[in-house]
């Protein structure tokens, strides 16, 4: 299943959730209505990486099961100051320039303000090798689960967003491998406390 980033529809009037936290919140409902419960499998890109860790912390607390967690480039785990844009640096028509460059400035200042708590289970962080990394993507997030498998992808460099474009397939390799792997690793946390 799918859960669509705010702001996609290009409605200027569009409620945005204040926090990553709230995001969570507000997807884990969709997700639900879907599949009330787990195991569950989760991964998200870039600030859907953040929103996704969310999640999995909040179905833990609420006793479910996360199989799998994937953060694709995400940012970091602690709080950073935020980016700035302004209409003249968003490349997009004029009509959409300015709720493109409110929606991207709401994003990275939740992003920047977000600081994950610990995570009591295994991540999988991918990083997909992209021209403009300003900070260390791996920056905190061993630190914050209980284990962090760190898999690379690159070898054509382009702007983030269209990094995973470019890199999809083996990101999506990645992904099924890593799934798999913990999958395995939970199986066998389960047979020992059994």
């Amino acid at each position: 299943m799918l859960v669509q980033p705010y702001g996609l529809t290009r409605s200027r009037d569009f409620e945005l959730p204040e926090s990553i936290q709230a995001m969570a919140v507000s997807h884990l409902q969709v997700i639900r209505q879907k599949q009330p419960h787990g195991p569950y499998r989760l991964a998200g890109f870039c600030n859907g990486a953040l929103i996704a860790v969310e999640i999995a912390r909040q179905l833990l607390q609420s006793g479910e099961t996360v199989e799998f967690l994937g953060l694709i480039d995400p940012p970091s785990a602690y709080t950073t100051p935020p980016r700035i844009f302004t209409t003249e640096s968003v490349n997009q028509s004029i009509d959409e320039e300015a709720t493109r460059t409110r929606l991207l400035n709401h994003y990275y200042r939740i992003s920047a303000a977000y600081a994950a708590e610990y995570y009591p289970s295994a991540l999988a962080l991918i990083l997909v090798e992209s021209k403009e990394n300003a900070y260390d993507p791996t920056s905190g997030w061993a630190k914050v689960a209980a284990s962090t498998a760190i898999h690379r992808v690159g070898g054509k460099k382009a702007s983030h967003s269209h990094a995973i474009r470019l890199h999809a397939d083996d990101v999506g390799m990645i992904l099924r491998k890593a799934i798999q792997e913990q999958k395995r690793g939970h199986e066998t946390r389960e047979g020992e406390n059994a």
